[in-house]
């Protein structure tokens, strides 16, 4: 059968439906999927998402190593052998974290996405478990409040102009970050999610672009950005030197040396002053989403 659903005609999707919906779904762990597997298998069940999404097969591997996906703690869905659905784990102690959930078109309506969690919460005891999930995407919110998650925060979304034109820009000494040890959390206006925090930033530190703005010898704000997956890690600007055009000045100057547009993603909502400087800078909203929380009891 062909899994994918699609098909000129309707009356043949509507076979292929059918046909899907009568086959047999097994359950079992995302071992043995390789980085290319899973962005094929990601793509496929994003194809519709009201946010698109594609994803390469480097980019996938950044992801999974980025976000401490362990694939034997991963669950997979699978119809006649092949992976029709999937629940990516980052994994850190006893938290998880839902790197993405995924089902193929064809196969919805099945109530996979609860029955992997069912197949996963028999075999596994996480403390506690999170993910992201888009606030206008109902069907996706009811069956993760049914599984247990409770939404704690709001998140934003981002995405750069380009080209990004800009006037008043500091004049700092710019140049890139030596350590990890300059990223500084206690600028942060804001806890990042998990994907944006520092065990992600320090896994990921060899792949990314590290600017930095000095003054005297001193880090006194700093961008990291991610080649492959297009998007900016981290910014911060110590409270001290706010408003003196340094973000301003590491965004442009970013954006020049890589030479495209990128995105943004997850700032807290009570961070307005953080929003307000990207929206300053001429960025848009895409997105809106909530963080939400399952803990054990």
């Amino acid at each position: 059968p062909h899994l994918l659903g699609h098909c000129d005609w309707c009356g043949d999707q509507h076979a292929v439906v059918l046909q899907a919906e009568k086959m047999a779904v097994t359950f079992n762990s995302l071992s043995g999927q390789s980085p290319a597997q899973l962005a094929k298998a990601l793509n496929t069940a994003f194809q519709d998402y009201a946010v698109p999404i594609s994803i390469t097969e480097e980019a996938m591997a950044d992801k999974m190593t980025g976000e401490s996906v362990d694939v034997i703690r991963s669950i997979g869905a699978y119809a006649n052998g092949e992976l029709i659905g999937f629940i990516q784990h980052g994994v850190r102690g006893g938290h998880y974290y839902n790197a993405t959930t995924g089902v193929f078109p064809s196969f919805r309506g099945q109530q996979l996405t609860e029955r992997m969690y069912a197949w996963f919460l028999e075999r596994f005891s996480p403390q506690r478990m999170q993910l992201e999930a888009l606030v206008d995407n109902q069907r996706a919110l009811t069956v993760y409040r049914r599984v247990g998650f409770v939404p704690v925060r709001e998140v934003l979304g981002f995405k750069t102009p380009w080209p990004m034109r800009y006037d008043r820009c500091g004049m700092f000494k710019l140049q890139p970050l030596s350590s990890l040890d300059e990223v500084d959390s206690s600028w942060w206006d804001s806890q990042p999610t998990w994907a944006y925090n520092l065990d992600s930033i320090r896994i990921t530190w060899p792949s990314l672009l590290k600017l930095g703005a000095y003054k005297d010898g001193q880090c006194i704000g700093y961008m990291l950005y991610h080649p492959n997956r297009q998007r900016l890690l981290s910014f911060a600007v110590h409270p001290d030197w706010r408003r003196s055009g340094i973000g301003s000045q590491l965004l442009v100057n970013l954006q020049q040396r890589v030479r495209t547009p990128f995105s943004i993603i997850n700032i807290d909502t009570r961070a307005q002053g953080c929003i307000d400087f990207l929206l300053a800078m001429g960025c848009h909203q895409y997105f809106r989403q909530y963080e939400m929380v399952w803990e054990r009891v």
